[in-house]
Order: C-alpha cells, then sequence, then structure tokens
C-alpha cells in the first residue's frame, strides 16, 4: 500500500500544479538570471503569506513552507525557492518534500514551477520501493534521529559550519542512513552560504560518518556530479547527451550510487539527472 500511495503522491505533486494553473497561472522563469542561495533560510512572514498566496487553488496536496533555499531578482519580480512538507490529501494523509518556486511581483505572487523530491534527496521522477524494504530509501520516522547522527558526524570537519535543517529520508541498512539537509558556510572573510545535502550513516555501535556530500544549486536543486567513478574508474561530465531519445532499462550503477546507461561512443556513459540525459567520458590517468 505504501508504494501505491507514493505513486499517487508523486502523480499528485505533479498534477496540483498543472491543475492549480487553472485558478491563477503560473508566472514565466526568468531565463537570464541566476539563482542565488539564500543568506537566511528562515522565511518572513512576508514570505509565508506570498507562499500562500501563490499556492492557493493547488488540489489534492497540501503544502507547508518550512524554509527558503534560493532567491533571484529579474526585471519581473524576486523569486523565491521554498523548501516544504507537501502532504496528501487523504485518509493516509502521506508526505513527501518539495520545492515551489514562487514570483512576487507588485501586482501579487505567482508560481514558477514545482519539484518533487524523493528521500534519497533526488528529484522525485518513479516511486520508491515499499516501506521497510532493506535498502529503500523512505520519509524518516524520527527525524531527531537523523539530526543528531549528522551533529555526530560532522563533529571535527574543520572550513565549513553546517547548520542541519531538516531530515528528506531514511534508509535501512546494517545500521541507517539518513539524507539531511544543511546549510554551509565557510568559515573565511565574506564567505557566502550554499546548500547542501549530507547522506549520513549512523551505524549499530552508535558512530556515525558523512558517506557523500551532494551539493544543492542556488534554486535548491540537486547539482550534477562533475565526476561519477564506476568500479573505480573516474568519469567527467561533457555536457548533455542529447545525440538520441534515450529510456528503457539502465546498464549500471556508479559507485555513488547513480543508474547510467551506455553512451554513444566507447568510454561513455549517460545519466539522467533532473530529467535530463548529461554525457559522461571515461578519464585516463596521467
Amino acid at each position: 500500500m505504501k508504494h501505491v500511495t507514493a505513486f499517487l503522491m508523486s502523480l499528485l505533486l505533479c498534477l496540483s500544479f498543472a491543475l492549480g494553473g487553472l485558478t491563477a497561472m503560473a508566472a514565466e522563469p526568468a531565463a537570464d538570471d541566476a539563482w542565488c542561495a539564500a543568506e537566511d533560510p528562515a522565511l518572513s512572514e512576508e514570505l509565508r503569506d506570498a507562499f500562500s498566496q501563490a499556492t492557493e487553488g493547488l488540489l489534492g496536496v497540501t503544502y507547508e513552507p518550512l524554509v527558503c533555499l534560493g532567491t533571484r531578482e529579474s526585471a519581473s519580480g524576486s523569486d523565491y525557492s521554498v523548501f516544504c512538507r507537501a502532504t496528501l490529501v487523504s485518509a493516509e494523509a502521506e508526505s513527501r518534500y518539495a520545492i515551489v518556486q514562487l514570483r512576487q511581483t507588485e501586482e501579487g505572487c505567482e508560481r514558477i514551477d514545482i519539484t518533487a523530491m524523493a528521500p534519497d534527496g533526488r528529484v522525485e521522477q518513479d516511486p520508491g520501493p515499499a516501506e521497510g524494504l532493506v535498502g529503500g530509501w523512505t520519509m524518516p520516522e524520527d527525524e531527531q534521529a537523523g539530526l543528531d547522527a549528522f551533529v555526530k558526524a560532522s563533529e571535527g570537519l574543520l572550513g565549513v559550519e553546517y547548520t542541519p535543517l531538516c531530515v528528506l529520508g531514511q534508509q535501512l541498512v546494517a545500521g541507517m542512513n539518513y539524507c539531511v539537509l544543511c546549510r554551509s558556510l565557510g568559515v573565511y572573510p565574506d564567505a557566502q552560504p550554499s546548500y547542501t545535502l549530507a547522506v549520513v550513516y549512523a551505524a549499530l555501535d552508535g558512530s556515525a560518518s558523512v558517506t557523500r556530500w551532494i551539493d544543492l544549486d542556488g534554486s535548491g536543486l540537486p547539482a550534477a556530479p562533475a565526476c561519477i567513478s564506476i568500479d573505480g574508474q573516474s568519469y567527467a561530465l561533457q555536457g548533455v547527451d542529447d545525440t538520441e531519445a534515450r529510456c528503457g532499462t539502465m546498464d549500471g550503477v556508479s559507485d555513488e550510487g547513480y543508474d547510467w546507461q551506455l553512451g554513444p561512443e566507447e568510454g561513455t556513459v549517460s545519466l539522467c539527472w533532473n530529467g535530463v540525459w548529461l554525457l559522461y567520458t571515461r578519464q585516463t590517468e596521467g
């Protein structure tokens, strides 16, 4: 039942945006203006009011704003990227996380986009495995346990100050993995904040360590990795793979856990990231 609900949750996250547009048209994104990580993730009352106005009329899902991840200024107005909890309006009240982008203008507030986030921090495209299966990512049962694991794992890390904000999900292994959203700030003059996902392993003996960092772009979405590793061999990002329309089964999984297909040429692989196929080329030593 859980995996069916997860599928419906993902579907409604998309449909709520599309159908909501019947009552309040979504804004066109500002193409030439870059997102910047929010200086302060805390939501002002003004931004909360803007969020309520921008999400009014969405069907099937309720959105609770949690933190602001990014801002952008354009001739059209001020844009905000807000990380929120999305809850299905049903008896199960299944929740997911999502990023809602909105624009505030002199006339009011408009939605730009809504992106569903999977419990492992990736942009949600397919429902995950049923809850409780070993190896499957699920919504956290005890968010505080994940936050505590991150604090323990980040002790002693130098050069960057990390502030945990939210636990997106957990993965049952020999112990527990947590995906934690955090604000990072370099410990040096004029440092600019950024936002990161940390995959934290909480071992059965009580120890904890960060096994992977996932950088987020200025809008709060996961940035594509510059390099991936397959069986210990490094592959570097070359750009968008637009040689053919790709679909079907994957050919393997990278050492970081990314699914990939064989690329158009020998020594290349293609990785689907946020709905876009990216091309990676095998690197030679020396």
